[in-house]
């Protein structure tokens, strides 16, 4: 039975356009080595697994638009998408240093910078865009496939190619398709395209074609892909060649290779356009589209790319699903095809549309809108749902797929081999360039740096527009180190029992690409660390850390900080905070009440409030620094605060909606003593206490 449910907006449209790479990096690959677990690799990975780039974002050229697909040639990355100027990093849209790129252009990934000596134009009417490139293997001859009616005022029907060791513009393709294409791949002597067209060429050819490096249609090399009895018709949207086999491995929406049935993927071979058997041509293959209960071909699943790595031993494909009328879609994540015969070698079940893949070494990057990627070890249904926008995993299997994830109308992978999902989450924000609510769409790179190009404005909330490069350990900054403590009271505060000892819990944070983190703590404002010890966490796992301190008074009070850090000496530091409830805080001249279990957002999930004018917390403890932390809203009013006796300072606790945990009232640079701080209320329905920050 097949349900319609509103998963997602299905962006098939859109996503059918991504990057199809033809030369990858290097891959080493492995058979499955063992179960890896919760522990995930970074830029310094635990023993056995492979390290990442940062998360740092380099400065790179921005576009004032989207980039659709990229490809590398040695240190140089080849953009296209929809888009009319480039600027150089850290530059407004229109300001100094823009120059005119009409959706294509080419950077330096070794320094971010646009290239000068590669300036063409592709134009048209209507919607005009680069939507596909690759480049031969040897690398003179680079190809690019969109919507479009001119490259450089010559006339060029949605493809064209460059000479690249001259940046020339090639004389021939004058003669290209009736519409868009979505997917090319090439080898020195041939380009393959794919996309929605039904002409190349001046002849009928449905969805596929191949030219001669000169621009000559390939007349007898004439595959057709189909859509037979389905929604809406057939498109090749991923293409790449698998030269060992001299297999062209075809992915996109249809269920027809010719007369025969291939679901989604299939393969045809690069000399003569036979038919290649294919896994996808058996119903019970994994990873297609599939006919609903009339038997009509649903809109549920497509490959948006296809990545091979430099052997040839495997062959990565991104796909989406999407439940519909239509029928069901079987797949969402990343997976690893044998280029022979398209049997799976490995599928990471991570639910969320993925976009493009790139392999670098033994480290498989994706771009993606991933939300649940617990079938593979990894995190949990994330809030914001679609957060994470760009991904790293091994290029080998380590593990086998769990069952479980966010709902039961995604099919079950348990028991297929998975590869490690590893500890490299960028933050990309949502564009909306396209319409679609996404961020990254293409990923390339060599063994020192990757690209992401798309939508997003920002990363790590740094202006950044449609294009960032990231690079390894060596040729980053690695600035970015462990995410601060959103939240205060990190170390709750307890007194010292009749032996002198306090227990001491702190949950542990985490880093965006490193999972190995130090955590010193430290006394009462003491230099040397009391306790040290690592953990290795990550953003979806941070457990608590139990610390037993001893040689106290008993019954007193201790403050407490803690400063953690990564591998490259970034830290974080955070403080004890004594909670509304703690009895070193006294409540008089009112009637106050414990509210606790408020589920308001409160630290300890609680306050003390009084609604008395008059009403006093006083709160004795030793410390430089003191922050009141309390809620603020619209039906708040004012609060006096005094600190050891001395003058009042009138503090508004009003906010036009509510807000908890907001530090209302600081002190800093007292002597290390004994002080109190005395905390009226004035005016307003009430007084809040969520506790006090002491460092």
């Amino acid at each position: 039975m097949h349900i319609t449910i509103p998963k997602k907006r299905s962006v098939r449209n859109t996503i059918t356009s991504l990057m199809i790479v033809t030369v990858a990096c290097i891959a080493i690959l492995s058979p499955i080595v063992g179960i890896v677990g919760n522990v995930a690799a970074d830029t310094a990975p635990p023993s056995g697994l492979p390290a990442t780039v940062s998360i740092d974002p380099l400065p790179t050229v921005q576009v004032n638009g989207i980039v659709w697909a990229q490809v590398t040639v040695g240190d140089t990355v080849y953009a296209t998408g929809r888009f009319t100027q480039a600027r150089p990093a850290g530059v407004a849209v229109g300001g100094a240093g823009t120059v005119t790129r009409s959706n294509l252009l080419a950077f330096d990934i070794t320094t971010g910078v646009l290239k000068t000596n590669f300036v063409h134009s592709v134009t048209g009417t209507g919607t005009v865009e680069g939507r596909s490139i690759a480049v031969s293997p040897d690398g003179t001859r680079l190809y690019v496939g969109g919507k479009f009616s001119a490259v450089d005022g010559m006339a060029r029907s949605n493809i064209a190619a460059f000479d690249l060791p001259s940046n020339t513009l090639v004389n021939g393709f004058s003669s290209g398709t009736n519409n868009t294409v979505r997917a090319i791949a090439a080898t020195n002597t041939r380009v393959y395209i794919g996309g929605s067209f039904t002409q190349a060429g001046g002849q009928t050819r449905q969805k596929l074609a191949a030219y001669e490096k000169s621009g000559t249609l390939v007349s007898a090399w004439n595959p057709s892909v189909t859509v037979t009895g389905g929604p809406s018709g057939a498109s090749v949207s991923a293409l790449v060649v698998a030269p060992t086999q001299g297999n062209l491995v075809i992915g996109g929406y249809f269920n027809r290779i010719g007369t025969s049935t291939y679901l989604s993927s299939g393969a045809v071979k690069l000399d003569t356009g036979a038919l290649v058997p294919w896994a996808s041509q058996s119903p019970s293959y994994r990873i297609r589209d599939q006919l609903n209960s009339a038997g009509v071909l649903g809109d549920g699943t497509s490959i948006n790319s296809l990545s091979i790595d430099s052997n040839g031993a495997q062959v990565y494909l991104t796909s989406y699903a999407y439940v519909s009328s239509h029928g069901d879609g079987t797949f969402e994540g990343r997976a690893a095809i044998d280029p022979a015969n398209g049997n799976i070698i490995w599928a990471n079940d991570c639910r969320g549309d993925s976009y493009s893949a790139f392999p670098i070494g033994q480290v498989l990057y994706s771009t993606n809108h991933s939300h649940d990627c617990r079938p593979i070890g990894a995190f949990p249904e994330v809030v914001p749902r679609h957060s994470q926008r760009a991904l790293a995993e091994t290029t080998y299997a380590t593990g086998f797929n769990t069952a479980g994830g966010s709902t039961s109308y995604y099919p079950d992978y348990s028991g297929f081999p998975r590869g490690t999902q590893l500890n490299w989450y960028p933050t990309l924000n949502t564009g909306t360039y396209s319409g679609s609510g996404q961020a990254a769409w293409s990923v390339t790179g060599n063994t020192n740096y990757i690209s992401l190009g798309g939508e997003f404005t920002k990363t790590e909330n740094v202006a950044q527009q449609g294009l960032v490069r990231y690079g390894i350990a060596s040729k980053a900054p690695n600035k970015y180190g462990p995410i601060a403590y959103k939240t205060y009271g990190v170390i709750p505060m307890t007194s010292a029992n009749s032996s002198g000892q306090a227990t001491i819990s702190f949950k542990t944070t985490a880093d965006n690409d490193n999972t190995r983190l130090t955590y010193a703590l430290y006394r009462n404002g003491g230099s040397t660390p009391i306790y040290t010890t690592t953990a290795y966490t990550t953003f979806w796992n941070t457990p608590s850390i139990t610390f037993t301190d001893s040689g106290l008074i008993p019954g007193s009070y201790n403050r407490y900080r803690m400063v953690v850090t990564d591998p490259f000496g970034n830290s974080t530091t955070t403080y004890s905070l004594y909670d509304d409830n703690n009895p070193a805080i006294a409540y008089s001249a009112g009637n106050w009440v414990d509210s606790q279990a408020r589920g308001n957002g409160d630290f300890g999930g609680g306050i003390h409030y009084s609604l008395d004018n008059g009403a006093k917390a006083t709160f004795t403890f030793t410390g430089t620094n003191i922050a009141l932390v309390t809620e603020k809203n619209a039906d708040r009013g004012t609060i006096s605060v005094s600190v050891d006796g001395g003058a009042a300072t009138t503090v508004s606790v009003y906010a036009a909606s509510f807000a908890a945990q907001q530090t209302v009232y600081s002190k800093t640079g007292m002597t290390n003593d004994l002080h109190t701080i005395t905390v009226t209320k004035l005016s307003g329905s009430y007084i809040d206490i969520d506790g006090f920050l002491v460092k």
